[in-house]
């Protein structure tokens, strides 16, 4: 291993010490120590195999970390820092103390703390261990896994718990987006910034698999494995909700720039990527942005002129579109001031 590489390892040992390259005394392990290494990774491992998503997400295979396991060799090594720390030189994982003295309470802890080493032997594995130049690149998949694991299924899991007590469809996409801003943060972390982490070598690798699309799919469909009750109000939360077809030119038929015209483009899923006012009755033209569905036949948006007189300002616009597909009510507010404006088709 070139030198550089050497250095950098033994940094990282001093750090969160995911790698050991110095020589130390270690303590021959009983084989009793990588049955309790295993215990605690599969308690880690299967900690969300109750949950609905565990259907279609995965942290990863434990057949593949058990086999890694076999594969490594295990010393205790009380000189050693950190609670565990993988030596890719030798294949071996170093712990401060035996596994099989773990405290009931940091069970949890400890299984993630032999997935994070196994995670590094697969790495090695793969030769992925001697081409990394720096720490972010040598924890960017831990990370981005650890990330997702600790930090957003948690609130998948609370989501689903609260949809089983009775929760709101409201509550349920509001602990679906915290989920959703999770799974990014985990994408903007230090490492992982620098360094993007592949969902294709994470699967293959790891056997790692969290796409919030196909846990979305999962739940609009209504094949969760939940109780009944819970199932249909994750259905209903994310099936995606029928929007009138809006597509076409709208005139204000009265009103002081009666006659104006705005214009609508809206594709086929029902979402609205451009609407324009041209009001050549009152010589103004806005354009709107940020459009968005709040309900099924409700659209909000924000609109900025682009041309107008006097006292014309920009503002934010909600219409609402009549059964008929023909009539549509709009409410904005610039400023504070206030109106209604209608339109026909």
């Amino acid at each position: 291993m070139p030198k550089r590489i050497i250095t950098i390892i033994t940094a990282l040992a001093l750090t969160a010490a995911p790698f050991l390259l110095s020589s130390s005394t270690v303590s021959a392990v009983p084989q009793t120590t990588q049955g309790a290494a295993y215990k605690y990774l599969q308690q880690f491992m299967t900690d969300y195999n109750k949950t609905g998503f565990s259907k279609v997400a995965s942290i990863g295979n434990l057949a593949t970390y058990r086999q890694t396991l076999a594969g490594v060799k295990i010393v205790v090594d009380p000189n050693v820092t950190a609670v565990a720390v993988y030596d890719p030189n030798t294949n071996t994982i170093k712990f401060s103390k035996y596994p099989r003295k773990t405290n009931p309470k940091d069970a949890s802890a400890m299984g993630e703390t032999v997935w994070h080493e196994l995670s590094h032997a697969i790495e090695n594995k793969h030769g992925d261990i001697g081409t990394f130049d720096n720490e972010a690149y040598a924890e960017r998949n831990v990370d981005y896994m650890s990330s997702v694991i600790r930090q957003a299924l948690p609130v998948l899991e609370l989501m689903e718990k609260k949809a089983k007590a009775g929760a709101s469809e409201t509550q349920i996409k509001a602990l679906w987006d915290k989920f959703l801003q999770r799974m990014s943060a985990a994408s903007s972390l230090p490492s992982t910034t620098q360094y993007p982490v592949d969902a294709a070598t994470l699967q293959s690798w790891f056997g790692f698999n969290v796409n919030p699309g196909t846990i979305k799919a999962m739940y609009a469909s209504g094949n969760s494995g939940l109780p009944k009750a819970a199932n249909a109000r994750l259905k209903k939360a994310f099936t995606a909700p029928t929007h009138p077809n809006i597509n076409g030119v709208w005139t204000e038929p009265t009103g002081i720039c009666a006659g104006a015209k705005t214009t609508i483009v809206q594709k086929a899923d029902g979402t609205v990527t451009s609407i324009t006012n041209n009001a050549a009755p009152c010589n103004a033209k806005w354009i709107g942005s940020n459009m968005r569905w709040t309900s099924p036949n409700v659209l909000e948006l924000k609109y900025d002129f682009v041309n107008s007189p006097p006292g014309f300002i920009g503002g934010t616009l909600s219409i609402t579109f009549a059964p008929d597909g023909h009539n549509a009510t709009g409410a904005w507010n610039a400023n504070g001031t206030s109106g209604t404006v209608p339109y026909t088709r």
